[in-house]
């Protein structure tokens, strides 16, 4: 199952777990990836990297699987200079 919110991501591993169904949260990696990583039925997360120029610090590609990063929280750093880029003023 392909799920769009994140917020629902725990509630349908509970209810799937006694199932063979996969679960894969897609959107936001950079909060998918620490949902893979604390339920056992995710087994993948889509990458897109759209928001990835706004990141100094984030998801990681190692040895072909995605990695969380490793600081405190989401451990995501913005890069200023993008953020100041696509500022609206």
């Amino acid at each position: 199952w392909r799920l769009m919110h994140s917020q629902s991501l725990p509630l349908l591993a509970a209810m799937a777990e006694p199932t063979p169904i996969v679960l894969s949260p897609y959107r936001l990696p950079e909060i998918g990836i620490h949902l893979a990583c604390g339920i056992q039925i995710v087994q993948a997360v889509e990458w897109v990297d759209t928001l990835s120029p706004l990141w100094e610090v984030g998801p990681e590609f190692r040895n072909g699987q995605l990695t969380p990063p490793t600081a405190p929280g989401l451990g995501l750093v913005l890069n200023e200079k993008t953020v100041k880029r696509l500022a609206v003023s």
